[in-house]
């Protein structure tokens, strides 16, 4: 207020209630009347002011220290809100308009169904919201490959290539959003692998950045992007070099030196992980196709065939998570669809659905057979149909939100009753949200045993839960939620209701598995429930997720109230939740499955026919 600055400049302000404008004595009276009446106004007002009395050359030099003062509160000021923290060691580049626009692209120039107005804001509101992300990040981590959006600052687990940005690159030319494309084209342009020692995942960086590379050039077809993959592709080669030609989990890209960690030992063991080496083939075939270097695609074809050819009947068909390199034997005899485990198998149809053949068709078939008759289970109540796994023998009824990718996966495959076990599988993941008070699912659940689930059961509609339904409701067959979470904690549902699971790892970092089933169930049946489900998903999101700067993750979705946020926004936030939650409002002719195969990232990709030059 003016009396603090009065107090600074040695002049005691007037108490409170007494309000008096001192006039310089060298006024004019038109001067002094119009002064006095501000002083009668401000009176009336009850905010106190005062102007120290004073000659007129001070008078004008307190004027010049006054603006002096004013203009470097503001500048402070700004510099707070909108500088880049102090740790930024990357220029944002600037956005220049004189490249092709994305509205040029054919994508966005065909024809497509029209929307109706609620999914049309429904859609807008998603892509502001990823806005809002993406400014976030580049005010606060550029350069880095995630943002802390809690603290507004940067963190490089991926080796500090921008992740975020290359990983986003597709969801905004779907989103025709200019400036942040621009921004992401300027990035990849100065893109450089050469002084890069970090050690780096070789699956991370084929589905990140790789498989956004890849996206990138199918939708837009500018060169650099399929350039810098298969510079990518280079890099990550020597890392095939093993006696079976299974490649190492790590590597040193500037070097070429791979390896595989010991960090868990207890667990691993230095062994390379299935979802890993069974991940790369939608990534290193569509670069073979595109450059015409068949070398890509061997590398992937050399790795699959050789675990493809190994006995897995101890094991009744299904594939153990770990494998020794050097010797092509599985070090262990752990079996799941959730970590280490997932896209091993999701990979086995969408590489024949993205070139057409038919080279890993028997192989899902008898997997997804194996898995139906082994791994699917009732919940204790029969309401829930859930995906155990297996360890030592043993049947873990630990369900963990990474196989709600399931639902999808048995979808997309063209079977009516694997559709139907879709259904059942997607009722549970949906579940895992209206279960949780914050409308949000934990990593893990684990459930109380229940009976093996025989395929005949699920196809008769036997478990449904007291509604028959299969599509909705949560343990015990109730209403599904309305997004903001259930009216009670979720320790009170477990103690009054007795429900059929409890969350075992409670924390929830943004995965987007659920939303890309619901989006491949309602772009394969039509059926708006699951639009219904995605926005109630959404605004739990914007409720308990939402930062200034972002999205973050939760340590707790137990917690009724504003739960601890975890301060990280993995790039796959970006890349395939708000990704998959925007088509799943667009019209079902954009980025059809008829047309484009989505990679276990989201990087979607034109389905093609494998050049003859390359079988």
């Amino acid at each position: 207020s003016c009396p603090m600055l009065a107090r600074a400049r040695g002049v005691a302000s007037p108490p409170p209630g007494d309000v008096r404008v001192n006039v310089p004595g060298d006024m004019g009276e038109k001067e002094r009347l119009r002064v006095r009446e501000r002083e009668r106004e401000l009176v009336g007002s009850g905010v106190g002011w005062s102007w120290p009395s004073v000659s007129r050359s001070t008078f004008s030099l307190n004027r010049v220290v006054k603006g002096a003062v004013f203009f470097i509160l503001i500048l402070t000021l700004y510099s707070f809100l909108l500088k880049p923290p102090p740790h930024q060691h990357h220029d944002i580049p600037f956005v220049s308009h004189s490249v092709r626009l994305l509205s040029s692209l054919p994508l966005h120039q065909r024809e497509y169904q029209e929307l109706d107005v609620l999914n049309s804001k429904r859609r807008d509101r998603v892509r502001d919201l990823f806005i809002h992300a993406w400014e976030g990040y580049v005010r606060c981590a550029w350069g880095y490959d995630e943002l802390q959006p809690v603290t507004c600052s940067g963190r490089d687990n991926w080796g500090g290539l921008g992740a975020t940005i290359v990983d986003s690159l597709d969801t905004m030319i779907l989103m025709k959003y200019e400036e942040g494309y621009q921004q992401a084209l300027s990035w990849v342009e100065q893109l450089s692998f050469d002084n890069v020692s970090f050690p780096q995942s070789v699956f991370e960086t084929t589905i990140r950045f790789v498989g956004g590379l890849n996206s990138a050039f199918d939708l837009t077809g500018n060169k650099v992007f399929l350039k810098r993959s298969q510079e990518l592709c280079d890099r990550l080669a020597p890392a095939f070099s093993t006696n079976t030609g299974i490649p190492h989990r790590r590597i040193n890209l500037a070097t070429g030196e791979s390896w595989n960690p010991y960090w868990k030992e207890y667990f691993t063991g230095g062994n390379s992980i299935l979802a890993e080496y069974g991940t790369m083939q939608l990534e290193f075939l569509f670069v073979s196709q595109y450059t015409q270097d068949p070398k890509y695609e061997r590398l992937v074809n050399t790795a699959m065939a050789k675990v493809l050819s190994l006995d897995v009947s101890a094991w009744g068909g299904l594939y153990p998570l770990s494998l020794d390199p050097s010797t092509g034997k599985f070090a262990d005899d752990r079996i799941s669809y959730a970590g280490e485990g997932d896209s091993f198998y999701e990979y086995l149809i969408k590489t024949d659905l993205l070139t057409g053949e038919d080279t890993y068709k028997q192989f899902y078939q008898s997997t997804t057979a194996a898995m139906i008759d082994q791994l699917l289970f009732f919940s204790e109540s029969k309401s829930l149909l859930y995906l155990a796994q297996k360890a030592q023998g043993q049947v873990v009824h630990e369900f963990a939100h990474l196989a709600c990718f399931v639902p999808g996966m048995l979808a997309i495959d063209g079977d009516d009753d694997h559709l139907k076990i879709a259904t059942r599988l997607m009722k549970t993941c949906i579940a895992l949200y209206t279960e949780s008070s914050t409308g949000l699912p934990p990593e893990i659940s684990l459930f109380r045993p229940g009976t093996r689930a025989k395929k005949s059961e699920v196809l008769d509609g036997i478990g449904n839960g007291s509604d028959g339904d299969s599509r909705g409701g949560g343990g015990h067959g109730h209403e599904h939620g309305n997004g903001h979470g259930s009216t009670q904690s979720s320790g009170d549902i477990n103690m009054k209701k007795k429900r059929d699971f409890s969350f075992a790892e409670p924390n929830y970092i943004l995965r987007p598995e659920t939303v890309e089933s619901l989006f491949i169930l309602y772009r394969v049946t039509g059926d708006s429930y699951y639009q219904e489900i995605g926005w109630s998903i959404f605004q739990s999101l914007v409720t308990h997720c939402a930062t200034p700067h972002g999205f973050s993750g939760l340590i707790d979705v137990n917690v009724r109230s504003k739960p601890q946020q975890d301060n990280r926004m993995e790039s796959f936030f970006m890349a395939e939740t708000m990704k998959y939650l925007y088509l799943l409002f667009s019209p079902t002719d954009f980025i059809s499955l008829d047309e484009y195969v989505f990679s276990t990232e989201a990087h979607p990709v034109k389905k093609f026919q494998r050049s003859p030059s390359l079988h």
